[in-house]
């Protein structure tokens, strides 16, 4: 299982994680292009990618990524995009709001939980519970 510390990462790089790792986007000679790919262009598998090439912290420079990357992590209806693609999956998302909290988790079979995580925002406890389902150990320092 691969550790991310998700509290040590900036904004950009956690979008452009979920991008890579959940969307099924990838980095190809500096310019990203969705699962459909741009111009024929052919990219290797997300997993391919290392969680280090999208650099450290806020000060990463994206370049033409800021434009064209959702901002998966801060806006609901990017979040909910996510929640979809986990969804076609063949999983049930359940998301549970509570006063100060939202707690996202995942079940297959409607029965047996796979993933879930808790936040004080609905993006994040979305996004970390979807790289729960694919296989990543998100320390995100609370849940």
């Amino acid at each position: 299982m691969k550790l991310l510390e998700w509290a040590k990462m900036g904004p950009r790089e956690r979008d452009a994680l979920i991008a890579v790792e959940i969307m099924g986007w990838d980095r190809a000679s500096e310019s990203w292009y969705d699962e459909e790919g741009v111009d024929g262009t052919r990219f290797t598998s997300p997993s391919d990618i290392e969680v280090t090439a999208f650099g450290h912290g806020d000060d990463c420079e994206y370049g033409e990524l800021d434009e064209r990357l959702p901002p998966y992590t801060s806006d609901i209806a990017a979040a909910w995009e996510v929640v979809e693609k986990v969804r076609n999956d063949r999983n049930i998302i359940e998301i549970r709001i509570e006063s100060d909290d939202v707690t996202c988790s995942a079940f297959k079979d409607d029965i047996e939980l796979i993933a879930s995580a808790t936040c004080e925002l609905f993006c994040e406890a979305v996004c970390i519970c979807a790289l729960r389902v694919a296989g990543y150990e998100v320390d995100d320092g609370k849940s």
